[in-house]
């Protein structure tokens, strides 16, 4: 279908924050023809159109004048523990994905970066599960290094892919041949968290998507996704999203 004749209503809606007028015109631009755009160049102008108007999903930049990115991010996140966001930014320590990784970032995309593979991320953000099935590459894109070393790669894989079962970080170590120890440092270093809450993440995103989705109970959704205590389950899942599963369920009904 031409992305001219989609229906207004079934557009989606990008709220764009960067404080470089030039990049704002150009993301325009560039998103126009298949998504409603709107623009902010400071974070107080972006918070009120996020407030007052129907929003999608955000593309923020972390360098902003007065309020910075993060403290938009985390006012977002105070109205909205669900709505997607990409972090736009030219600095990438650890410390910067930290604090953006906690708040539930979708992606992190580094400046200057190709406007085409831009527009890519963001039609894949807006399929309902790029987020959940990509939890392990997005977290990569929040790394502070160019590439991740070939053994946290591979424990990230490993964790994608056995997540379900009592995956301890132990087992990853075994599994890449290298000490618990090293291991834990290695992961803690690369990714800026424990393999523990590594795997926690990504079982409460999965359990996200399975509320969205069946008419399960929680009993059966904690199990299905990793967990072996359903209170265990609650605490992480209010920890992660700042609801309780059912408060989350309950904004989908």
């Amino acid at each position: 279908m031409d992305s001219n004749n989609i229906n207004r209503e079934e557009r989606k809606t990008i709220l764009i924050i960067d404080d470089e007028r030039g990049m704002l015109d150009s993301l325009e631009e560039l998103f126009s023809d298949s998504f409603d755009v709107l623009k902010a160049e400071d974070g107080k102008e972006g918070l009120s159109l996020f407030g007052s108007l129907r929003v999608d999903l955000v593309l923020l930049d972390l360098k902003l004048p007065g309020m910075d990115g993060v403290e938009v991010l985390k006012k977002i996140r105070e109205i909205s523990k669900t709505i997607p966001i990409l972090v736009m930014t030219a600095h990438s320590t650890i410390e910067r994905a930290e604090r953006c990784a906690d708040l539930m970032v979708q992606g992190y995309i580094r400046k200057p970066f190709d406007p085409f593979d831009l527009l890519e991320r963001v039609r894949a953000t807006f399929k309902e599960d790029s987020w959940i099935e990509g939890f392990t590459e997005n977290r990569l894109k929040c790394c502070p290094m160019d590439r991740p070393s070939v053994p946290v790669r591979e424990s990230i894989k490993m964790i994608g892919s056995h997540y379900k079962e009592p995956i301890r970080p132990r087992d990853v170590a075994a599994e890449v041949r290298i000490s618990r120890e090293y291991m834990g440092k290695l992961f803690k270093k690369e990714m800026g968290c424990s393999m523990d809450e590594q795997i926690n993440r990504l079982r409460i995103e999965k359990a996200k998507l399975l509320l969205k989705k069946r008419n399960m109970n929680l009993s059966k959704i904690a199990r299905e996704v990793g967990f072996t205590s359903d209170s265990y389950f609650c605490r992480r899942f209010k920890k992660q999203t700042g609801m309780t599963p059912t408060e989350f369920k309950k904004t989908f009904s």
